[in-house]
């Protein structure tokens, strides 16, 4: 209803209820005067209706209620000079569907979501707890070479020749070494981004910089635990020759035990073990044992603390590339090194195929490395 508006009519019908109601004595030409006003007044209602062809207005029974108001004829015919008509709220407005931010159907939320960008993960890294247990050398060239020792026999003793202490022959030890050499490996991997994406989408090349170098890092880490050195990858825990035999299996033990008698069995080789690597289900099933006997207390977990990962003293590190059902047990500080040729470095070029003129970049992380062993027997790995 275009030329009829609520407030327009509600002004006009409250002006003239006003005016009537002032006019105690009101002549017959104001008389006259009113009733024009409330027959142009029905005219204009009437027109809105025919506008909205039929539909339910408010307007139009507000002017059939001055119409049929037996106040309103007497104040037309001269019999009274004063008319009041009451109107309810309902009568002037109509009920629309109620406001609301809703985000189904056709609706759109009128208040504008928060976008908070791409988030970068600060979660502990177990990929860097591990290459930070393992000990660092420094390679200067493509390969390393190193002294594998393969058979150790200590036999020192004090110098006696009975009945003399003196002027007698020591006890002689004997060890064996092989050489050996280890390729410096190139673990990289890029991804191409638009110029645009980096300077418009706040965040990003900082999220990029982080997974390339995570991604670094956990293919570090995937080599040294499973790694047999093939396809010019590092040679990890998995080569033959790098480890030895867990402890013998005993009727009856659980994990827990097999693991303390694999600790033990280092020791009695003069090493000290200081990591324990599982896979995380194996770690999970390991937290959630129980003890016998009712009291159902947890051998190794403490559900309601913040519990260091470790077993009989020594370190855990549960990583999902140590396969489920494997366990390595070793003295890295007296047997391992990761030796970097280059540290985990960024680069980001333009200089690739097309991608100056279709302003792309391309963002590379790699490192370079070997890994060796100088110890196998100071490794024990298996299924358990």
């Amino acid at each position: 209803m275009s030329q009829v508006t609520i407030e327009a009519i509600a002004a006009e019908v409250k002006a003239l209820v006003t005016k009537v109601n002032a006019s105690q004595e009101a002549s017959q030409e104001d008389l006259a005067e009113l009733k024009e006003k409330l027959l142009k007044l029905e005219r204009k209602t009437a027109a809105g209706v025919e506008e909205l062809r039929g539909a339910a207005d408010p307007l139009a029974a507000l002017a059939k209620k001055l119409k049929d108001s037996d106040a309103m004829r007497d104040v037309f015919s001269g019999r009274g000079s004063k008319a009041g008509i009451e109107f309810k709220a309902a009568d002037l407005f109509q009920t629309k569907a109620t406001i609301t931010n809703q985000s189904t159907g056709a609706d759109t939320p009128m208040s504008q979501a928060q976008r908070i960008g791409i988030v970068v993960p600060t979660a502990v890294d177990v990929n860097l707890a591990i290459l930070q247990a393992i000990p660092r050398g420094i390679a200067t060239s493509s390969s390393v070479e190193w002294v594998k020792m393969t058979a150790a026999k200590q036999l020192a003793a004090s110098q006696y020749g009975s009945p003399d202490r003196e002027g007698v022959a020591k006890k002689e030890s004997g060890f064996t070494f092989s050489l050996q050499r280890a390729d410096v490996s190139t673990i990289a991997h890029w991804t191409p981004v638009s110029r645009q994406a980096m300077d418009d989408v706040s965040g990003l090349a900082e999220f990029l910089r982080a997974e390339l170098f995570d991604g670094v890092r956990r293919e570090l880490i995937r080599q040294i635990l499973v790694s047999d050195g093939d396809d010019a990858e590092l040679e990890g825990f998995a080569k033959p020759g790098n480890f030895t035999t867990l402890a013998d299996v005993v009727s009856g033990e659980g994990r827990i035990e097999r693991i303390r008698r694999t600790i033990a069995k280092l020791q009695a080789l003069g090493y000290t073990p200081d990591a324990i690597f599982l896979n995380p289900l194996d770690w999970a099933d390991i937290e959630l044992q129980k003890s016998a006997g009712g009291s159902e207390e947890f051998l190794a977990g403490v559900p309601r603390g913040v519990n260091a990962a470790s077993l009989w003293g020594v370190p855990v590190y549960a990583h999902e590339y140590q396969p489920e059902g494997t366990l390595t047990v070793g003295a890295l500080a007296q047997s391992a090194t990761l030796w970097m040729r280059q540290e985990a470095q960024l680069l980001v070029t333009d200089s690739h195929a097309d991608f100056f003129v279709k302003n792309t970049v391309a963002m590379l992380a790699e490192a370079r490395a070997a890994f060796t062993i100088a110890r196998p027997n100071a490794i024990a790995r298996g299924l358990f």
